[in-house]
């Protein structure tokens, strides 16, 4: 049981790409950039054994700016259904929080993957 850090890098102007590589009993921990409100999720379900991988979304801040434990919500899919997976997929993300993190449950999984590439609107002169 690993806490992992996302690798968050900028890839093009306006776009960046985060990837979390995790197994199913770990702790990722979140990121918070609000200001790209395009994210579409490709998820790498590795061996997935027991574990079920869902993207969770917080706007709930408690008062020095971090998450509210309790308040971590599923995220979604534009047709309404939640981001849970246990095999591959890619998917728009719905919403637009000020949190966002994988949750695994506490199965027996490994080698799992999620990589958001995030985007925004930026003007050109």
């Amino acid at each position: 049981m690993a806490t992992v850090t996302p690798v968050v890098r900028s890839i093009a102007h306006g776009i960046v790409s985060v990837i979390w590589d995790f197994a199913g009993a770990d702790t990722c921990l979140p990121i918070r950039l609000p200001q790209y409100p395009d994210k579409a999720l490709t998820v790498i379900a590795g061996t997935i054994g027991t574990s079920v991988l869902v993207l969770q979304g917080n706007n709930d801040i408690d008062v020095n700016g971090n998450p509210v434990a309790a308040s971590w919500q599923t995220l979604h899919r534009p047709a309404g259904t939640g981001l849970s997976y246990t095999t591959n997929g890619v998917d728009q993300v719905l919403e637009d929080p000020v949190w966002i993190r994988p949750d695994p449950t506490a199965g027996t999984g490994t080698g799992h993957r999620m990589a958001l590439t995030l985007r925004r609107n930026i003007p050109f002169p």
